[in-house]
């Protein structure tokens, strides 16, 4: 039994993707640690002879940005410290985020790294992207320690291009921030802005909207991802959409047996179909040669190693709530809150035959498109979509309904 009446159900989500406007279901991100001065580069401290100057910029939700120019001084690279001493913390773990990207020169190799007082690290792409600075802002984050020791400067926010740099080269840096690992529900809402869509606010990383078609060209780019200025859905066009959120921690990930991913998990969805097309709902391979994690689809709600459950219904252009559970035992299907299908298994599947290469899960696709399907549009879902939330356990039949009746109104 719920008791108040029907809520959103928190214990064990770990994603609440919502394209809504509303606050998420699972509460608001830690406190930016870096300071104000770090985030508008107001105070900077140089290393050992290097370029570096605070910039007006746009694109930059302070106003400004950091621009680092080569010298070669330095591990053939610039470094600063954004901000005053103890602008970051000193201990513990966290994870660190940027925007940057190159702003003159024509170096193609260049890597953003950061040093935290404990070890230099490569700041990773954050958009499945290039390893490499672009000419547009883009995400970069890792998980670090914190520490104290002198690595130049320290203690701060340290920076540098480090990486295939040549004179003439400068990067910009936009929007530092440091968060503790100790939250870990990542969840997100749809904005129109690049800069605040879905994200993931433990990993940094965000989801990718694109034009399927060709060069799948990057949705803030082509516009083809409609968006209701009232942000309660994403309309796909069933020809060339999806939506991607990369994730490689394995934390959406589901095996029956095994202690390498979740054992049981909860997938639910709010989506509305126009045209029964073939495509998927959402889905989470494990590669690009058709081994899937999980798919919820028009017909089946599948999980990897564990079987399926076949459902009907939910292609009839009417918004419904699809939610597939699965366990050590058994894989259960939900539609608008009542349960529709069960299957029993014995399984004990831990991985793909073919390797854990693809860490993004999509939304309204068939993704990723191996060589078999490559640009292969008919594989795109035609409708609407609003909400994903993924549980690291089982929800049960009554926490089904109650995050049923909770959102049902929204949709009436």
């Amino acid at each position: 039994m719920i008791k108040g009446g029907p809520r959103i159900i928190k214990d064990g989500l770990v994603l609440c993707l919502d394209a809504h406007d509303a606050k998420s279901y699972a509460g608001e991100p830690v406190t930016n640690l870096v300071t104000s001065s770090a985030i508008d580069f107001s105070v900077r401290s140089g290393y050992t002879g290097n370029t570096f100057s605070q910039v007006a910029d746009s694109e930059s939700p302070s106003g400004y940005a950091c621009e680092m120019s080569y010298t070669g001084t330095v591990n053939s690279a610039s470094r600063c410290r954004f901000g005053g001493s103890n602008n970051i913390p000193t201990s513990g773990t966290g994870f660190v985020s940027i925007w940057a990207k190159k702003s003159a020169g024509s170096s193609t190799t260049m890597r953003p790294k950061i040093y935290t007082g404990y070890a230099w690290y490569h700041l990773e792409p954050l958009d499945g992207g290039s390893i490499y600075f672009t000419d547009e802002y883009r995400p970069f984050g890792v998980a670090v320690t914190f520490g104290t020791n002198s690595g130049g400067p320290n203690p701060g926010f340290s920076m540098t291009h480090a990486g295939g740099s040549t004179a003439n080269d400068k990067t910009r840096w936009i929007k530092p921030q440091v968060t503790t690992l100790s939250y870990n529900t990542p969840f997100g809402n749809l904005s129109r802005a690049y800069n605040t869509s879905w994200r993931d606010r433990v990993s940094g990383n965000y989801a990718a909207f694109y034009n399927e078609a060709d060069t799948r060209t990057n949705h803030y780019k082509d516009g083809q991802v409609i968006m209701p200025v009232n942000n309660s859905f994403v309309d796909f066009d069933g020809s060339n959409d999806m939506v991607t959120f990369h994730n490689n921690t394995g934390l959406f990930r589901y095996t029956p047996s095994g202690s390498t991913y979740n054992n049981s998990i909860t997938i639910e969805v709010w989506f509305r179909i126009d045209n029964n097309d073939g495509g998927n709902i959402i889905s989470y391979p494990w590669n690009g040669s058709g081994e899937y994690n999980w798919r919820l689809m028009e017909n089946y709600v599948v999980f990897s190693g564990a079987g399926s459950v076949s459902i009907s219904g939910v292609n009839d252009g009417n918004w419904h709530q699809l939610v597939g559970t699965a366990t050590s035992t058994t894989i259960k299907a939900y539609i608008d809150g009542s349960l529709s299908g069960t299957t029993n298994h014995t399984s004990t599947y831990t991985g793909p035959t073919h390797g854990v290469t693809a860490h993004s899960f999509a939304i309204m696709t068939l993704y990723p498109y191996g060589t078999w399907a490559a640009g292969n549009t008919g594989f795109s879902t035609d409708g609407q979509f609003a909400i994903a939330r993924i549980y690291n356990r089982e929800l049960t039949a009554a926490e089904v309904l109650s995050n049923y009746n909770a959102t049902k109104e929204r949709f009436s």
